[in-house]
């Protein structure tokens, strides 16, 4: 596998790296959004159709700015062969910038205009050699990703927990959000 083709390879492996963190952001922004109004709504009976879909309406918004600022903004953002070669260059440091440079002399085509053709053919030569034994992967810090995948786990166990423990609340809980008509049960009932 030549240079490039590592480097895409490595670009997907971001890729995918984002969406996982953005979509698990979203997804228990989302979840703990929803569990937070519908403990609220059963503490305190939010009647009030106006209230409980301002409420919708606030959820929406923040799940959509966490959506934008944990997936979309970071996805959005170009990721050239060059930056990525200078991330490569940090994590390995004996490379010395030449990566980045082969990468510009191979993305060019070895162009006379830059130096010579038979200079630049080695040193992409010799760098290929260098990166054969190094594993890209390496670069990539997976532990954002980790800790939003372990939260979303969490959240949806707790979630699955709690609708489990009282299917009939759950159900509930989650009409009210829809705006649906439903009504918490009483917890004293009074006869005279």
């Amino acid at each position: 596998m030549n240079l490039l083709d590592q480097l895409r390879d490595l670009r997907r492996r971001v890729r995918r790296l984002l969406w996982l963190n953005g979509l698990s952001c979203a997804i228990a922004g989302f979840l703990c959004g929803a569990l937070l109004i519908g403990v609220s709504d059963w503490l305190w009976h939010f009647d009030d159709r106006g209230l409980r879909g301002g409420l919708l309406v606030l959820l929406s918004v923040a799940v959509s700015w966490v959506t934008w600022r944990r997936l979309i903004t970071p996805l959005r953002a170009p990721l050239s062969n060059v930056e990525l070669s200078g991330h490569i260059e940090q994590c390995f440091p004996r490379l010395r910038g030449r990566l980045a440079t082969a990468v510009e002399f191979l993305e060019r085509d070895l162009c006379p205009m830059v130096g010579s053709p038979e200079l630049q053919r080695r040193l992409i030569e010799q760098t290929t050699s260098d990166v054969r034994s190094l594993n890209f992967a390496e670069v990539l810090d997976q532990r954002e990703a980790r800790r939003s995948i372990l939260t979303l786990a969490a959240v949806c166990g707790l979630v699955l927990v709690l609708a489990a423990a009282n299917t009939a609340a759950a159900a509930t809980a989650v009409n009210r959000l829809l705006l649906g008509d439903h009504r918490w049960p009483k917890s004293v009932e009074l006869r005279l």
